[in-house]
């Protein structure tokens, strides 16, 4: 069992928001456990940020934070045990699975939900989840063209740097060099900026549609705990109504069916009750650190975006003076 099972086998029946683990990839693993991987290979860096956003989400939760199992994890120098989920098994299908599950039992026995707290705030997860996906399709998109413009920018750069070579006119062949110059830095910079909109926008916005998936977990396990209640309050209906039917030398053993479904029937409730309080104090924690962390993480994206328009601004006042002297 691996680190997050073991967090989520302890502390999602108790309303905790668990975040999800990284996904495990067979090829992103086998570069990891290789002597020949470098440690620039954007594959192991990109998982290394997930698990440190992992950890980080486990450090900072105040249930959990001081869970011997993560502090094992962090300090223990010695091989941990193998995880028992498999590498070729997507966290995404497991995902679909569990899903799947959840809308069977929610068919089976439908929750009567009488807490208009949870039906306001589900319809407020589906619209954030929405927006937070589309959010996350053009980021996405921004980093392909980031990347697209940096090669673009290259070959355009050594065209430029043949044509350079090959000019009669010097103004001209000087201007060309510059003009190669100016592009070779303009996709680095382009480069760097597709590496910091993936790392630091991308994949803070998928961060947090995977913390709407965990809310989307402890609410199924809410449902979960309440379909049990309501079955032992049915189950205790029928073995109450049995009470006049069956003979005297039954009653005792009934009775006592009756006293241990009563008992498990309160546990559940109690268990429901507590569950629903705490599920609402994870998700008031979750408001306020969700408010705070899309602030940073559009004051750092403009940030950039500003920073590196001023650059490649610059890069091309120190182009103009060359063009300006051309003489064909």
């Amino acid at each position: 069992m691996d680190l997050h099972e073991k967090i989520v086998a302890k502390y999602r029946q108790k309303g905790v928001i668990i975040p999800q683990p990284p996904e495990k990839k067979m090829s992103v693993m086998a570069k990891a456990m290789t002597a020949t991987h470098t440690s620039q290979d954007p594959e192991i860096l990109q998982r290394a940020r997930h698990l440190e956003r992992f950890l980080n989400r486990l450090i900072q939760h105040p249930r959990i934070q001081s869970d011997c199992d993560l502090r094992d994890f962090l300090t223990v120098e010695a091989a941990l045990p193998a995880s028992s989920v498999k590498p070729d098994i997507s966290l995404g299908v497991l995902k679909a699975f569990n899903g799947f599950k959840d809308v069977i039992d929610k068919i089976t026995i439908p929750i009567e939900e009488t807490d208009q707290w949870f039906e306001k705030a589900n319809s407020s997860w589906e619209e954030l989840d929405e927006n937070l996906r589309k959010l996350h399709a053009e980021a996405v998109g921004l980093v392909q063209h980031r990347k697209a413009m940096a090669l673009n920018g290259e070959m355009l750069a050594k065209s430029l740097s043949s044509l350079a070579a090959s000019e009669d006119s010097t103004t001209l062949s000087l201007a060309l060099t510059s003009l190669t110059d100016t592009y070779e830095q303009s996709a680095s910079i382009w480069s760097r900026q597709a590496e910091e909109h993936n790392a630091k926008f991308a994949e803070a916005v998928e961060e947090y549609l995977g913390l709407l998936e965990s809310i989307r977990d402890v609410v199924a396990e809410r449902i979960h705990v309440w379909q049990q209640w309501k079955k032992a309050q049915k189950t205790l209906e029928e073995l109450r109504s049995k009470l006049s039917t069956v003979d005297d030398l039954k009653v005792k053993e009934l009775n006592r069916e009756i006293q241990e479904t009563n008992e498990a029937k309160e546990r559940l409730q109690k268990e429901f009750d507590e569950m629903s309080k705490a599920i609402k104090v994870e998700i008031e924690r979750f408001e306020e650190e969700r408010q705070e962390d899309m602030k940073h993480i559009l004051v750092d994206f403009i940030q950039n975006m500003i920073q590196s328009h001023i650059q490649i601004a610059e890069l091309w006042d120190q182009f103009a003076p060359y063009a300006q002297k051309i003489i064909i």
